[in-house]
């Protein structure tokens, strides 16, 4: 179970620091490829693949479709500019990991009962910038003695 935890952390950490190239490797983007949601975990063969044969095929995919499509990811980013304007500031890698991240979020298994949709038929709601969520430091404690 620890290990399942570390995968996807490890990723996204390594992610945050190198955008450009370190994919999130988590169960939705698992799920995108075919494997089960613990498939960059499980060492468990799934395809016929191990799980670090698992993570090279999906490394490899994201590389030669980003490269690709490079045409569909500026559309993308045209499409959306008007309501988010910072989406030009996002690396194409983060802008895919959304897309896939949020197309299996929205499937009906990933539903509470009840739930209505998470992300694709969402009405556009209010815009907030970058600014507005930029963490605020925590004033040092005084002491009082």
């Amino acid at each position: 179970m620890k290990v399942k935890e570390t995968s996807s952390k490890t990723t996204k950490m390594a992610a945050l620091y190198r955008p450009h190239a370190v994919p999130v490797l988590d169960g939705h983007v698992a799920e995108v490829f075919g494997f089960n949601r613990e498939g960059f975990s499980n060492s468990a063969r799934q395809h016929g693949l191990d799980r670090y044969e698992r993570i090279d095929k999906v490394v490899r995919a994201l590389a030669i479709w980003t490269r690709i499509h490079r045409a569909e990811i500026a559309a993308l980013r045209d499409a959306v500019t008007p309501t988010v304007p910072e989406i030009h500031d996002l690396p194409d890698l983060q802008l895919i990991d959304i897309v896939l991240w949020t197309s299996q979020d929205d499937k009906p298994t990933y539903r509470r009962p009840g739930q209505g949709d998470r992300w694709i038929n969402r009405p556009v709601g209010q815009h907030v910038t970058t600014e507005e969520l930029r963490p605020e430091p925590i004033p040092a404690a005084t002491v009082t003695r």
